[in-house]
């Protein structure tokens, strides 16, 4: 079956809302769009002063793939589906920004897609659950040493899991939440501890949650919202509870990103029809509360979303009405605001990006027209 064939598979099965929602469903695949669009002007001089830079491609085309910024600054490009035939990779790939390289690291000991990696305290790497070569669930984990370039096998997960979200814990342990778990949408949570690689039952959300968004808040608390399943929930280390906080309701492939100041912004997605939304919702962690933010410029399905450095937030890409973007577009809390950034040069859905501790964010892969993209590119704010 060829991706775009797949890609409706996924797309088709989420609408009609199956009890048993397939490993190609909850994967909802990127985008393919018969065009691509910029949203911004032709006018040289409503041009703004950001601008993108062409770098080193990816060695390995991909779409999908997890990126994590390792503690020396490199970016570390894990799974996805690869170009060849639409199927998850084990392929790892690392960017030294001092270089300007790109490198094949050792490669996982397991394909995936709909994984997670996170960053642990030691600057190690742990990857958790996600779909396989035959695209069927996963129990394993690993953790990747960046310094030796290996890969360590860890405890197995009671159950197979992918499409969940993790987070680092305060004292270092790692929280992994919902995800499709036994072909349900599941309320479970798991806690590795990375001082035994082993794992233990954490307290049950709420609500089903299957890709979902996550964000690390003052304190340690955790706030999960858009995805699949249910409302927002926040999690409070402290308490090791969960707290229903309400907001949005089904917005898959949104971007969450933490605002200075401390409040969380919610935009872009899709309903379950696939239309995109381009409203906003603020959260405030005070108050647990949700309020309107200004509507985006542009509706998105899966774009990339980065907090810049100076506290304000980049979105660009994604799909809209059947085509790929190349366009972007800045939040800027302060005023409440959107205004237009420089476009990408490449239109792409489902890139990976990473905030580099240049203050520039690297944006890798991704798909357009049907097509797994190599190319990278680095935004200047």
């Amino acid at each position: 079956m060829s991706r775009v064939a797949r890609s409706r598979t996924r797309r088709t099965i989420l609408v009609a809302a199956s009890p048993l929602i397939a490993a190609a469903a909850i994967l909802a695949a990127p985008l393919n769009g018969v065009g691509a669009v910029s949203s911004q002007g032709s006018s040289a001089s409503l041009r703004p002063a950001s601008s993108w830079k062409d770098i080193a491609p990816l060695p390995v085309a991909e779409v999908s793939q997890t990126a994590t910024l390792l503690s020396n600054g490199d970016a570390l490009i894990i799974g996805g589906e690869d170009v060849a035939y639409g199927r998850p990779t084990n392929t790892v790939q690392r960017y030294n920004v001092a270089s300007g390289k790109w490198l094949i690291a050792a490669p996982m000991r397991w394909e995936r897609i709909g994984h997670t990696a996170t960053l642990l305290k030691d600057g190690r790497v742990l990857v958790v659950g996600g779909l396989g070569k035959k695209l069927q669930g996963l129990r394993t984990a690993e953790v990747y040493n960046p310094v030796r370039n290996t890969w360590t096998t860890a405890a197995q997960l009671p159950a197979t899991r992918f499409s969940q979200s993790a987070s680092r814990l305060p004292d270092g342990r790692v929280l992994v939440v919902g995800g499709i778990v036994g072909r349900t949408i599941s309320r479970s949570t798991l806690i590795f501890d990375p001082h035994t690689f082993t794992w233990k039952s954490g307290p049950s959300t709420h609500y089903p949650h299957a890709q979902q968004a996550t964000v690390t808040m003052g304190g340690g608390r955790i706030l999960i919202a858009g995805g699949y399943g249910g409302k927002a929930e926040v999690f409070d280390p402290a308490r090791n509870a969960w707290t229903e906080v309400g907001g949005p309701g089904l917005r898959a492939h949104p971007v969450l990103s933490p605002l200075r100041g401390g409040n969380v912004l919610l935009a872009s997605g899709v309903n379950s029809l696939g239309q995109p939304f381009d409203s906003a919702e603020l959260f405030n962690p005070r108050t647990d509360r949700w309020r309107s933010a200004a509507g985006m410029r542009t509706g998105r399905d899966t774009p990339i979303g980065v907090e810049l450095r100076d506290g304000r937030v980049l979105v660009a890409g994604g799909g809209f009405n059947q085509r790929v973007l190349d366009s972007a577009e800045i939040y800027d809390s302060r005023t409440n605001t959107w205004s237009a950034a420089a476009p990408m040069h490449h239109a792409r859905s489902a890139a990976s990006a990473l905030l580099l501790r240049s203050g520039g964010v690297l944006v890798c892969g991704g798909t357009r027209f049907g097509t797994v993209l190599s190319s990278c590119e680095l935004y200047h704010p």
